[in-house]
């Protein structure tokens, strides 16, 4: 057997190289694809997990039960760290409204959840201050809710404030 000269060599050499560089474009192309639909996949996974989060906070500030109870005690809480007086809440009314919220799969089930309103009427007397504390420290209650009146009057060197408040839930497990 002959030994290869550096011609030869040069030309084997040559040769792996554009068969090695041959092979690395077939792969490139072979797996960008599926990159591609990796890419895909994690963009779904972490849209996902956003919605849930999103589900997660939404249940959070519109929970399934009103409980109402511990929304007053938050508001009495409220009240006391402010340092008001003559604090009163009264559960006015309840009523439902009448829009339903639906997830899109309920949506193409026809089911969706009512969201049942509990309005709340708050009277109190205190200073400004504490007036605007009481306010802002209901402000960052985590439920959802909305002052529907909101009247503030002078009363012998105080203020007076009466509120009514919207508390919302959904419509389920408090009742049938």
């Amino acid at each position: 057997m002959k030994s290869l000269s550096m011609k030869q060599m040069g030309i084997l050499a040559l040769l792996v190289i554009v068969a090695m560089s041959g092979y690395y474009v077939y792969r490139q192309k072979a797996t960008k694809p599926l990159i591609g639909e990796l890419h895909e996949t994690w963009e779904k996974i972490n849209r996902q997990q956003l919605a849930e989060l999103e589900v997660r906070e939404q249940l959070r500030l519109l929970p399934k039960a009103s409980d109402l109870a511990s929304f007053v005690e938050s508001l009495y809480k409220c009240a006391q760290r402010a340092g008001v007086t003559g604090h009163e809440v009264i559960t006015s009314e309840r009523r439902e409204q009448a829009q339903t919220r639906r997830s899109r799969k309920s949506q193409r089930q026809g089911a969706g959840e009512e969201v049942k309103i509990n309005r709340l009427q708050i009277s109190l007397h205190g200073d400004f201050r504490s007036v605007a504390e009481y306010l802002r420290s209901i402000q960052e209650l985590d439920r959802l809710q909305q002052i529907v009146r909101f009247d503030l009057t002078p009363d012998q060197g105080s203020l007076k404030m009466l509120l009514l408040l919207d508390l919302y839930s959904l419509k389920g497990l408090d009742e049938s």
